[in-house]
């Protein structure tokens, strides 16, 4: 097993608080930091302690003194281990929560394993180790850290925090561990057993360590409002406290708490009633006062009530008209009052005051508000929208026959809606295999349309039907994705080695003399040898063969000295052997590998018989004796001898000429091009909207003058590309980073909203009765 890189470089870590171009942090964000470290030193300590007693009863049981020298090891770095640990962390706070946000990425570098099979065995199982070990942690305390979240977002006056760059997070807590413990120069295996140690004791109490940021937080008068709700720690340590962390609400939630319905209209749900149906009807029923509107309480005389089942009944004859139609009223939310009343004979006047009764005008209401909001909404593409329109009326039935509706968030009728629309996010008319999607969610709304009568569990059918036929379809989509992700970042090292390659053979080659037969090989051969060198990423063979070139270009220098001469043929032969080993690494044909030896050779005699001329004519005193050309000592005494740098004081100085046709040529990228926005012209806002895109992010794209919609497949980070696919994981376009930050500057890159459509919807409905509410 090859030995891991052990190098920590705290040069620019000297203080943890603040890096050069950042801003220090908040007194009460500094505070909060120490409040963490302190219980992680604790907890740290414990842990090491426990170590140390696991590793000694490994090595007492048999097993080889690895687990021995581990445990010694750990205990002389223990405090050091500690102290690293600390300076890390430290850090992550100032370069995420500071001025310079553009290390955030940076910081989370080292767990993201997005080029795991480039990594060698042992990194792999460590890397493995410690992404479970994050998203463990995470998944027990997100409701905590989103409150933490929260309250540091208003701390933090020069960004935005979020997950992604939020310090206390379990992946910037394990990233300080794994950088700190590179100083352990241990077995894969007693690592192993330190990093789920340290998932056992350390991460198992990061929720009463959350518990304990956020009650600092509230005594410090920082958002001390925020509701919490009980969550069951997925850690079962008997040796913990018992605590129930914080629980970060939904806006819907939140309005609930915060706006108690002390009085309901008159046919709104009871006290047990669901909670969302009456905040909204309360909401409607306030903004109303002093105002138009279709309802009861305004209206005079008596109206005769249309009972429920007769309204049940009508919608059913509506929706079927309708399925009949087609889409004539596609985008359009409908005059459900209208159609209710030429259905039912009633005149209209009689529906405007209050013939549906309360309840039912509230429900239609509602719907078509929410309707409002799904079909304006631009993150679903239209021909979606024009389907899920014709489900306004079926919903509507949805929401009279079950209350739940609105509240419960795992209920069939919602999540389908909400599948439907994120399918219509990645919908591309453009894709030739977008068409069977789009079918298959005409076939289920026409399913809806036609069969739904008052048995809501016709949804639940449904909605396993097109999860089975989305999984088959994503399936097929994650293949060509993986592959084109794969495919883009062999690219990406191919293209990195090849810049090397290139800057390589110009140092080598810079002001010498290189004749056409030393250029052939060069070009020709050994760009290619030094490439699969550096490919390999083996320190050796590519000085070697870095050495090896440094010597073809020294022997056909002129040569002014009988002492040059002599070492120039002494080490001709060393210089063949080893371009022949070159040509065999290649698999250079035999005719073409003889070829070029033999013009190198006729090049040699020449250079050979120009020198001997020299010599014999002219005096020894008179002898020009120039600037030596830069040789790098051999490491490998038996082929090349490390003896070349001496004699290069007899090699003449050579004009500068140009060696540009010698290396690899510049390739095409591939990339869409674009009219590129100077970097100076850049707003912050533009960096940091494609800084936060992750792997997954679904955006609106324009190529070719047309736009499409595009899923951000993968971040390359050497060489900061972001790779664009369609939803059937073929490639689309790819973008240096500053490129798409132009495209999003000039409103040719759209990031499209993800989130559950009917959730969203919801929450603006509310959010909108509340402000009619407070302008009545």
């Amino acid at each position: 097993m090859g030995k891991k890189s052990h190098i920590l470089d705290f040069s620019s870590k000297a203080n943890g608080d603040q890096q050069k171009g950042s801003q220090p942090l908040p007194v009460l964000v500094q505070e909060a930091r120490d409040v963490c470290l302190k219980d992680l030193d604790k907890n740290l300590r414990k842990m090491f302690e426990q170590a140390d007693d696991y590793l000694f009863d490994m090595s007492d049981s048999g097993y080889n003194n690895t687990h021995f020298d581990a445990m010694r090891l750990l205990r002389l770095k223990k405090d050091s281990l500690i102290r690293n640990f600390q300076a890390e962390l430290k850090n992550s706070f100032a370069e995420n929560l500071g001025s310079d946000i553009h290390q955030q990425e940076a910081s989370l570098g080292d767990m993201s394993f997005e080029n795991i099979a480039l990594v060698e065995e042992s990194d792999l199982e460590e890397g493995i180790a410690i992404d479970g070990m994050i998203k463990k942690a995470r998944g027990v305390n997100v409701d905590a850290l989103e409150k933490i979240r929260t309250r540091l977002d208003t701390l933090i006056a020069s960004q935005t925090v979020t997950k992604e760059n939020n310090p206390f997070e379990p992946a910037f807590v394990c990233s300080s561990f794994k950088k700190a413990s590179l100083s352990l120069d241990i077995d894969i295996e007693s690592l192993l057993v330190i990093y789920k140690l340290f998932e056992r004791v350390v991460l198992s109490e990061l929720t009463l360590t959350y518990q304990n940021v956020n009650q600092f937080f509230i005594d410090k008068g920082v958002l001390p409002e925020l509701k919490i709700k009980s969550h069951q720690s997925a850690y079962k340590n008997t040796n913990s406290t018992a605590y129930q962390p914080e629980q970060t609400l939904s806006p819907i939630d939140e309005i609930l708490e915060s706006n108690a319905v002390n009085s309901q209209p008159q046919g709104a749900v009871n006290a047990e009633g669901d909670k969302v149906i009456g905040l909204m009807q309360s909401l409607l029923a306030q903004s109303r006062v002093g105002g138009a509107g279709n309802t009861a309480q305004l209206s005079s005389g008596v109206v005769q009530q249309i009972e429920t089942p007769q309204l049940m009944s009508a919608l059913t004859d509506i929706q079927s008209s309708a399925a009949s139609a087609g889409n004539s009223n596609a985008n359009i939310v409908m005059d459900v009052r209208s159609l209710i009343g030429d259905q039912l004979g009633t005149e209209r006047a009689k529906i405007q005051n209050g013939a549906l009764g309360q309840f039912n005008e509230d429900m239609i209401d509602i719907v078509s508000m929410l309707f409002d909001f799904i079909l304006d909404d631009k993150n679903v593409h239209s021909e979606i929208k024009s389907i899920i329109a014709r489900l306004q009326i079926p919903m509507l039935k949805v929401g009279l026959v079950d209350r739940s509706f609105f509240s419960n968030k795992k209920h069939s009728a919602r999540i389908l809606l909400n599948e439907i629309a994120r399918a219509g996010i990645s919908w591309d008319p453009s894709d030739k295999n977008a068409q069977q999607m789009l079918e298959k969610i005409e076939s289920i709304c026409d399913e809806i349309t036609e069969n739904f009568k008052d048995d809501v569990s016709i949804f639940n059918l449904l909605l396993n039907d097109f999860e089975a036929f989305r999984a088959t379809i994503q399936r097929r989509a994650d293949i060509f994705e993986r592959r084109t992700k794969e495919a883009e970042e062999g690219k990406a090292k191919a293209e990195s080695a090849r810049a090397v390659v290139n800057r390589t053979l110009e140092k080598i080659c810079i002001d010498r003399h290189v004749p056409e037969a030393a250029r052939d090989i060069l070009k020709n051969v050994w760009v290619n040898v030094l490439f699969l060198e550096r490919l390999k990423d083996t320190k050796d063979g590519w000085e070697k063969a870095c050495q090896v070139a440094k010597l073809l270009i020294w022997t056909v220098q002129p040569v002014a000295s009988a002492q040059g001469l002599e070492k120039l043929v002494s080490r001709i032969p060393v210089l063949v052997k080893n371009l022949r080993k070159g040509f065999d690494v290649i698999s250079l044909s035999p005719i073409d590998g003889t070829r070029m030896l033999e013009e190198l050779e006729t090049t040699h005699r020449e250079i050979i018989k120009k020198a001997q001329e020299k010599i014999e004519n002219e005096k020894q005193e008179d002898i020009l004796r120039l600037q030596p050309a830069p040789m790098i000592p051999d490491s490998h005494p038996a082929e090349i001898s490390g003896d070349e740098k001496d004699s290069e004081a007899d090699a003449e100085k050579i004009e500068m000429i140009e060696i540009h046709d010698i290396g690899f040529a510049p390739e095409l990228t591939g990339q869409v091009e674009v009219n590129k926005l100077p970097v100076a012209e850049l707003t912050p806002e533009s960096l940091q909207a494609v800084e936060r895109l992750s792997a997954g992010q679904w955006v609106e794209l324009e190529i070719d003058s047309e736009f499409h919609r595009c899923k951000l497949a993968a971040k390359i980070s050497s060489s900061n590309k972001f790779i664009f696919v369609n939803r059937s994981g073929i490639k689309m376009a790819e973008f240096q980073a500053e490129a798409l930050a132009g495209e999003y500057q000039v409103g040719r890159l759209k990031i499209l909203d993800e989130e559950a459509l009917f959730d969203r919807a919801l929450e603006s409905v509310i959010s909108n009765l509340r402000a009619m509410k407070s302008e009545v």
